[in-house]
């Protein structure tokens, strides 16, 4: 029988039932679509607990690896056996070694194995042909959209992992990070039979393609078959069921000053610019791409010369978080997001400008999160790249973005790092803009984006019936 020790909400019992249907009828996949901080990990955990699946392999990004440790504490009540092989266990090999050890432990001493890795290493050998040698009750793909790129090698890996998995769960908030097309490859994982055998057949059912040689996306079509299909195994619930406070967007403008114009409309215009009067700080641009990437730089107030060097040219976005940061209460905790290392130092300065001291989480200081957890610190100045996924910051309810990528899976999970299941105050973020650059037409991009794939989602709901799994004829 299903455990309750710890207390479900709705939503959760919902899914945890949704599944138990899909898997004692003819459906060995589910993917669990619940927004960020909707509770994946409890609803995957009393699953695994359900059904008393040993071991249990769970792949995920390599920041989340630790995660499942704290999640398995709060919600496991089972005895089990957590095998955590992020950077920290050493090289693939030593974890395939961690991995079969910990198998056998837990088999000796009656407990249920948790194998935790990571996409990138569960590939590799000899990894990847101890995996698929093994007869799994359970594999869970945490934020199973990693795995969408249809010939990625973590994809292909997870597409045969699925072949030698009784059970397969994907869980993930982000179901459709660009478009339509983004299901197939996860659904290769879950259950083949739910679309098109190939990628080109599944592509041509769906897609209206045009343009040049006729592989662009025109639009989509038959949708009402795709949606139908979708959520036969897919379980969806958005932040709309927590009744958490409200969330708004706020936009900060600022003007490059006179330098930093000069040189981004230099860059614009010709493709080339120099920085200062020495020859070797030259700026060469050879496509749209890379242009948009520099003028993006720019913008936060650093730019990269060819040499790789990197030169501070502006500081109008720096002066309009000081500015912004002078009027804040010193007890306030704040996030702040940014896209580039540049930009997180003068984030970092801005805060130093107005007597704070900041914590930072990044490639190169991954674990500055504990200190600001703690009330050591008030502002958080977190990369995006580092710190969008798996994390709890609802200590804040301010947000700024200092600069953001085009990804809008990272931006909504950036967002959703705040407006969670915990928040207590409305949520503001606001969002640094240089007037007439590259960072409007990035934030109008992403949001565009977001508002076709939620729309695709939430007018698609009349497809699935919470009370049971829609049936496929």
């Amino acid at each position: 029988m299903p455990n309750e020790i710890h207390a479900s909400w709705q939503h959760q019992r919902e899914a945890r039932a949704f599944v138990h249907r899909l898997w004692n009828g003819d459906r060995p996949g589910a993917m669990l679509a619940l927004e960020p901080g909707l509770g994946k990990s409890k609803v995957a955990i009393d699953l695994a607990g359900d059904i008393g699946a040993s071991p249990v392999l769970v792949v995920c990004p390599m920041r989340i690896v630790d995660v499942w440790r704290r999640q398995l504490e709060l919600h496991a009540n089972f005895p089990y056996l957590f095998c955590g092989l992020d950077d920290r266990a050493g090289s693939v090999a030593k974890k395939t070694a961690m991995a079969h050890d910990a198998i056998v432990l837990a088999r000796a001493s009656r407990r249920t194995a948790f194998l935790v890795i990571n996409y990138d290493a569960a590939w590799r050998e000899p990894f990847a042909s101890f995996a698929l040698t093994n007869t799994w009750p359970l594999v869970i793909a945490d934020e199973l959209h990693r795995a969408k790129s249809v010939s990625g090698r973590a994809s292909r890996f997870m597409g045969r992992l699925g072949l030698r998995a009784t059970r397969r769960l994907g869980l993930t908030g982000t179901p459709l990070p660009h478009d339509l097309l983004d299901i197939w490859a996860q659904y290769r994982f879950l259950d083949r039979s739910i679309y098109d055998e190939t990628f080109w057949a599944f592509k041509t059912r769906y897609a209206i393609l045009g343009g040049f040689q006729n592989r662009q996306i025109k639009g989509f079509r038959d949708e009402d078959d795709y949606h139908r299909r979708f959520y036969s195994i897919a379980y969806r619930a958005t932040k709309e069921v927590l009744d958490l406070p409200p969330e708004m967007d706020e936009l900060l403008y600022t003007d490059l000053t006179p330098n930093g114009r000069h040189v981004y409309d230099e860059l614009e215009a010709n493709l080339i610019t120099w920085l200062g009067t020495a020859p070797e700080n030259e700026i060469t641009v050879k496509n749209a791409l890379v242009l948009l990437l520099r003028l993006q730089q720019l913008t936060g107030g650093a730019l990269k010369d060819d040499s790789g060097q990197w030169h501070n040219e502006d500081t109008s976005k720096e002066s309009l978080l000081t500015d912004w940061l002078e009027d804040l209460p010193n007890d306030e905790p704040v996030v702040i997001f940014a896209h580039f290392i540049p930009d997180l130092d003068a984030s970092v300065r801005a805060c130093e400008k107005t007597g704070r001291k900041a914590s930072e989480v990044s490639g190169r200081s991954p674990h500055g999160i504990a200190d600001w957890q703690a009330g050591k610190t008030q502002i958080l100045v977190a990369q995006d790249q580092t710190a969008s996924e798996g994390q709890d910051f609802t200590r804040a309810r301010y947000c700024v973005f200092y600069s953001m990528g085009y990804s809008l899976y990272r931006y909504v999970q950036a967002r959703a790092r705040v407006h969670r299941a915990g928040q207590a105050r409305p949520t503001t973020y606001y969002h640094l803009l240089c007037r007439d650059t590259v960072d409007e037409t990035i934030l109008r991009a992403v949001q565009h984006r977001w508002e076709i794939v939620e729309t695709i989602l939430k007018e698609k709901q009349k497809y699935v019936t919470r009370s049971t799994a829609a049936p496929l004829r």
